[in-house]
């Protein structure tokens, strides 16, 4: 009896160490099969080091990334010349830099003796100044048109988002043989490719890692009052279209058709 017992506690235990065995087999497939893949991955963006130019409109190229909607994005900010330039910084709804960002110096904000600031365009809460109900960037506000052409522009948050939702994306430490960080696109339609470095904002927070912070020509939808627009934000860990204070300098990539 003992001599059976024991035959069955042993069968027992193999059967326990061949299940374990097995699932430590299944665990080291997917991990070399995950490994792989990310190996692929690296491959594959170690090859992306130049950017598309499809064409030019008024002096300014472009990239046809195939979006359905159309639009074409510029090759560089708005105040660059190359991909890899920051450009220049502005206020949202403001056409040109300046040395400080903040409501103290902003183009639609008026104060009064008291230090209360009320605006005066793009507003549609009363409580905050001159209701205009504007939610969308006009022309001569606009620092893509304002300092390129008449066809050329500032996107709006749903042609950020048809560019987010369309294309591959990689944070790149060094892109173009330069030392310049940034976001690195591919497009899912045409594989074409397009570049934006993480300039960060102004004032600058000094942040480890800038980022990249590009505005749209959309207002914030007011949930912290219409102080807000939307803006494009992305870093190391983080990739979101979200809403911040218009007075802060950030970048802008223009768009035309």
């Amino acid at each position: 009896m003992k001599h059976k017992h024991f035959i069955g506690e042993l069968l027992l235990a193999s059967s326990v160490l061949f299940s374990f065995s097995s699932c430590l087999d299944e665990n080291d497939d997917e991990f070399k099969k995950q490994e792989e893949e990310r190996k692929q991955q690296e491959a594959f963006w170690s090859t992306i080091n130049k950017i598309t130019v499809s064409g030019q409109v008024d002096g300014h190229t472009y990239v046809d990334l195939g979006l359905p909607s159309g639009i074409k994005w510029a090759t560089c900010n708005v105040g660059a010349t190359t991909e890899f330039e920051f450009g220049d910084y502005f206020s949202w709804g403001e056409t040109s830099s300046k040395e400080k960002y903040d409501i103290t110096t902003y183009k639609w904000v008026d104060e009064d003796e008291h230090k209360s600031h009320t605006f005066t365009k793009y507003n549609s809460d009363e409580g905050y100044g001159i209701v205009d109900n504007k939610t969308t960037l006009d022309p001569e506000d606009d620092a893509a048109t304002a300092n390129w052409s008449e066809k050329w522009r500032t996107p709006t948050a749903e042609e950020m988002e048809e560019l987010l939702r369309n294309c591959e994306w990689n944070v790149a430490t060094t892109f173009g043989g330069t030392e310049v960080a940034g976001l690195v696109c591919v497009s899912k339609i045409n594989n074409n490719v397009i570049f934006f470095p993480a300039g960060g904002e102004r004032p600058d927070f000094g942040q480890s890692f800038p980022g990249g912070h590009y505005w749209t020509s959309t207002l914030g939808d007011n949930f912290n009052s219409p102080r807000n627009s939307k803006y494009w934000c992305f870093g190391v860990n983080h990739f979101d279209i979200t809403e911040f204070d218009r007075c802060i300098g950030k970048n802008v990539r223009a768009v035309t058709k």
